[in-house]
């Protein structure tokens, strides 16, 4: 059960709030239960089912409810323009999606810090006072999902908080979308043409909605800027053909940082592509309404990417671990963030590091297009790559043959460092473009993997006369930067694989 005050969880048959100390409110008792095959009752058959029928009894509840309708709380915030709207409202004219767009939906907490959105499966599951504390919307439970889908902070749904409450997260309401596809799927059969095509039509029609429009529309967080585009749960940005539907999907989640950036469309495609060195493979275009599509970034760009850019996954999590960190005192966006770093923590033993170099008695700048790989480091490329890497802006590199090794094997290495506030970083790089950002394109490039910059930490190898205190992930780019004390954290948990606490960046 669930506070109607706080939203927090709560024990069953609990009189008051141990949260807030709100008096728990009463539901309707004694009420005869529908048996015939409604949400609720689909929902009960799940919660009582035994152990072996409770993937039958949750397809049976899926199957449902995307027939069906269910119930929403919003708590009303008209803004000056919407209540000049609704005062010249015409006769005949619908507000239903107007009315939706700004109103904010309640959300519930879980004791560890999770947050849910809350759909009720009948009028008969909303205590009286909830009700009249809220406005309740009658939803398209398919409707009703994409609103929560858009809440990035959210791990999921709950049905009926205050009785009898059922608790899905993303990842079980994904089965059920994949599960609801495939019965569409054999109830439709459709003709494969003898070219092997797959149907695609909405989502070329989503491609050409965004064709045919002069500005395009992306959310991003402010603590990273418009330059890394706000990433979701399942690794997706949000792009939006009309302003009004980003606007919506800000000021449902207020709080945590999210803004809109317009694109014209020629300075937008060239932005998109920016994307394929982050990670992002893939964009949901106008989330939040019945015009949502998810966009393969390949069929936009009409760019064939043979092979990802190495690093673009640790990337991924760079960006959606700091903007979630962002947020703030946000249990939900704490709790996600705990998961992405540790994510991070495991991907950093696949990938390796550009990382500049110099040579005793090197000038201050000096040409060179071979990339100095370490002996770990190629092992990780041949385990990991096939032997085969691909960097961003790395076109005319190469690796360097024997012939360059011998003439150069015997001069010792030293590893460059940057500074900030007056302390001193190694610089790791996924992309070489950020490399010439910061060091031009007259430098040295040595391939390293994390465990090798972290034992250079302490070696005397490192050209610099003072104490190192950590390294930077991509400086200028995502700007991750770990201290000497959260690589420490780091190796812990990529020996122990245990988790560990969240770094404060300096």
């Amino acid at each position: 059960m669930y506070c109607h005050k706080c939203g927090k969880s709560i024990m069953d048959n609990s009189k008051f709030c141990w949260a807030c100390g709100a008096p728990v409110l009463p539901v309707q008792r004694n009420v005869q239960y529908p048996k015939e095959p409604t949400v609720l009752y689909c929902k009960r058959a799940f919660l009582y089912a035994e152990k072996d029928s409770k993937t039958d009894a949750l397809y049976n509840l899926f199957s449902l409810l995307y027939k069906s309708d269910v119930f929403v709380p919003f708590r009303s915030q008209l803004r000056d323009s919407d209540i000049e709207y609704l005062k010249n409202i015409k006769e005949g004219d619908s507000v239903t999606d107007k009315i939706e767009n700004c109103n904010k939906p309640d959300i519930m907490s879980t004791p560890d810090g999770k947050l849910f959105f809350p759909m009720f499966t009948h009028k008969m599951q909303i205590p009286d006072a909830y009700r009249r504390k809220y406005s309740i919307m009658s939803l398209e439970y398919t409707r009703a999902l994409q609103i929560a889908e858009s809440m990035p902070e959210l791990s999921g749904i709950v049905f009926d908080p205050f009785n009898e409450p059922l608790s899905l997260t993303f990842d079980i309401v994904q089965i059920g979308k994949k599960y609801i596809n495939e019965i569409k799927e054999e109830s439709n059969p459709v003709d494969v043409p003898d070219t092997d095509e797959t149907d695609n039509s909405d989502i070329l029609r989503g491609i050409e909605l965004m064709k045919s429009c002069n500005m395009l529309y992306v959310i991003y967080n402010d603590s990273m800027g418009a330059r890394f585009p706000a990433i979701d749960k399942t690794g997706n940005a949000w792009v939006f053909t009309q302003f009004e539907y980003a606007e919506a999907v800000v000021e449902k989640n207020t709080g945590i940082g999210l803004a809109v950036k317009a694109f014209p469309k020629e300075e937008f495609n060239g932005y998109v592509k920016s994307w394929y060195a982050f990670g992002i493979e893939k964009f949901a275009l106008n989330i939040g309404t019945d015009k949502s599509e998810i966009i393969v970034l390949d069929d936009y760009t009409e760019i064939v990417s043979d092979s990802p850019y190495t690093g673009c996954k640790l990337n991924l999590l760079i960006i959606r671990y700091k903007q979630l960190l962002s947020i703030g005192n946000n249990e939900g966006a704490v709790s996600a963030a705990e998961s992405v770093w540790n994510d991070f923590c495991k991907q950093l033993d696949k990938n390796v590091f550009l990382v500049p170099v110099c040579y005793d008695g090197d000038p201050a700048y000096v040409e060179d297009t071979c990339l100095h790989v370490s002996q770990r480091a190629a092992e990780i490329i041949a385990e990991n790559y096939s032997g085969e890497i691909k960097f961003l802006g790395g076109e005319k590199y190469h690796f360097a043959d024997e012939k360059y090794l011998s003439e150069n094997g015997e001069k010792l290495m030293h590893i460059k460092t940057v500074c900030s506030n007056g302390k001193a970083f190694i610089p790791a790089f996924t992309e070489i473009n950020s490399i010439h950002a910061i060091f031009t394109d007259k430098v040295r490039i040595g391939i390293f993997t994390y465990e090798e910059i972290f034992a250079h930490l302490s070696s005397s190898v490192v050209g610099f006369d003072g104490e190192i205190d950590g390294i930077v992930f991509n400086p200028g780019s995502t700007n991750l930067v770990l201290m000497r004390d959260d690589m420490t954290k780091v190796e812990k948990n990529r020996k122990q694989n245990c988790n560990n606490d969240i770094p404060v960046e300096a």
